[in-house]
């Protein structure tokens, strides 16, 4: 029986809630895979445990993509420029995308800040054409 990754998000957090040992949290929830053949969906299922942890606590995560680690500078300034304008704490995360083009990529939600040279250039392309 496959298992959607929200519904393991939310068992993790209920069992995480319970005060249930985190390492056998993590064995059981292995095994649970493994028995049901999702090990595959191990990145979605984690995905959607950063985003209902964050939905419990009242945050919001947005994912900055980047060809290469931001610095901590640069990951500070990213995030306080993003926090005017929310009003639940942010909890950044700074995925290596090698393929980006210079530049950053920001996804909130829905909403998807494309400050990279690559996304510039596709931008311009579209006005071009029309």
């Amino acid at each position: 029986m496959r298992v959607k990754p929200a519904k393991y998000a939310k068992l993790l957090i209920e069992c995480l809630e319970k005060g249930q040992k985190p390492t056998d949290i993590a064995q059981d929830f292995w095994k649970m895979l493994l028995k049901s053949g999702q090990t595959k969906d191990l990145l979605k299922i984690l995905d959607q445990l950063d985003v209902e942890y964050a939905a419990a606590n009242n945050k919001i995560i947005a994912k900055v993509y980047s060809a290469e680690q931001l610095s901590e500078s640069d990951i500070s300034l990213i995030k306080a420029s993003l926090q005017k304008n929310q009003k639940s704490e942010i909890i950044l995360k700074n995925i290596i995308k090698p393929s980006q083009i210079a530049g950053v990529d920001i996804k909130i939600g829905d909403e998807d800040i494309d400050l990279s040279i690559g996304g510039k250039l596709d931008r311009l392309k579209k006005a071009i054409a029309k």
